[in-house]
């Protein structure tokens, strides 16, 4: 498989973006990015945020969102597109983030993730992602930390 190329995320993203959130699945899990429009502002528009489109050949397979801290840490979220689930490009999507030159230099990047979603707990741990703790936070999430990114 061809790398991935992430390239920073868009107005003309919108459409497909919209598309995805269609799906139950993203919706549960990522529905605080409502509505796009205003994500999508906030994102181009603060310095502590970055977020990519992930192209594999010219068509969008995912997405990553990046929030960094002035510590030097990082916390992230990403999608797949759903027609593409289960095909390994969620481990994909995350390589790619820990290879950009804005990562590489943190400290750590974490993923949160609620304890019923399997899918990308078992995609963190098989790229190297650990859990900070066995119990979920006071917001309901597992912290999966990456103390190097850049080793990866």
């Amino acid at each position: 498989m061809a790398d991935l190329v992430l390239r920073p995320v868009a107005e003309s993203d919108l459409r497909t973006l919209q598309r995805w959130f269609h799906d139950r699945e993203i919706r549960k899990r990522l529905g605080g990015m409502m509505p796009l429009r205003a994500w999508l502002h906030h994102v181009t528009t603060h310095a502590d945020r970055l977020a990519w489109m992930a192209l594999e050949k010219g068509s969008a397979v995912g997405l990553i969102d990046l929030e960094t801290c002035a510590d030097g840490t990082a916390t992230f979220a990403f999608l797949v597109a759903p027609r593409l689930r289960f095909r390994g490009y969620g481990k994909r999507l995350v390589r790619a983030l820990r290879a950009r030159p804005e990562v590489t230099g943190l400290t750590s990047v974490e993923g949160r993730v609620e304890p019923d979603n399997t899918a990308a707990l078992r995609c963190l741990r098989a790229v190297g992602f650990a859990p900070r703790s066995l119990e979920p936070d006071e917001e309901g999430f597992l912290t999966l930390v990456s103390p190097r990114p850049a080793s990866q």
